[in-house]
């Protein structure tokens, strides 16, 4: 799907259009290219370099030795470069300005480090 975001004379958000060149989709395309490993983002996102990734399922130990079940989830590289858990809005649930991130910035690898 083409796609980009319009707005009216106020500046409100309008309905989206074609655009030349731009491949974006929906969330359900961006889960499936983070469980491919792949990074997503908003459109409106790419310039601050935010962007989603999956984060694996691992297991930890607590202070007290007792075993933790990481369970898969997903992160986001926030525009001051924090990684933080990821909760999908309303907004973000029914966009359809989703693309696969290309910048290539430091994310967590498999092992739970910086790359």
């Amino acid at each position: 799907m083409k796609a980009a975001q319009t707005y009216d004379e106020k500046g409100n958000t309008g309905i989206l259009l074609p655009r030349y060149g731009e491949d974006v989709f929906g969330i359900g395309k961006a889960v499936k290219e983070m469980q491919n490993g792949e990074r997503v983002a908003r459109r409106g996102w790419n310039k601050k370099n935010m962007h989603l990734f999956l984060v694996p399922g691992s297991v930890g130990v607590d202070s007290d030795g007792a075993e933790i079940n990481y369970l898969a989830h997903v992160d986001m590289r926030t525009a001051d470069g924090c990684i933080v858990p990821w909760v999908c809005s309303q907004s973000d649930l029914l966009a359809i300005d989703w693309s696969v991130f290309h910048q290539n910035l430091p994310a967590w690898s498999t092992e739970g480090q910086l790359t």
